[in-house]
């Protein structure tokens, strides 16, 4: 699931035409297989494969692992764009209006 959303994920900013820096992840399985390039696990494979390509086109982004209790506001964030009927752009002034109310919730 965690490979699918990232993959999606990517796929979006490519086609939005926006490039992401800094990707993080609480799934550590997943950061290391792509970041190893590792190829054994034959469930991950079609995944890992369409986010390497995505990635191609994202030349200074970097993917990285965070531990989950450092991302409970992504987790928060995560959550809260699941009950959305559509898409939503967060800009940073909307993000700071969310994130403030985030941490009120938390």
């Amino acid at each position: 699931m965690e490979a699918h959303a990232l993959q999606y994920a990517l796929s979006w900013c490519h086609s939005h035409s926006l490039a992401p820096d800094s990707i993080v992840s609480d799934c550590k399985v997943l950061v290391n297989y792509i970041c190893n390039k590792n190829t054994h696990n034959i469930h991950l494979n079609k995944f890992v494969t369409a986010i390497n390509s995505l990635l191609s086109y994202f030349h200074n982004a970097f993917i990285s692992y965070i531990p989950r209790g450092a991302n409970e506001m992504a987790h928060s964030l995560a959550k809260k764009a699941l009950g959305l009927d559509q898409e939503a752009l967060w800009t940073s002034s909307t993000l700071a209006l969310t994130i403030n109310y985030l941490m009120k919730k938390i």
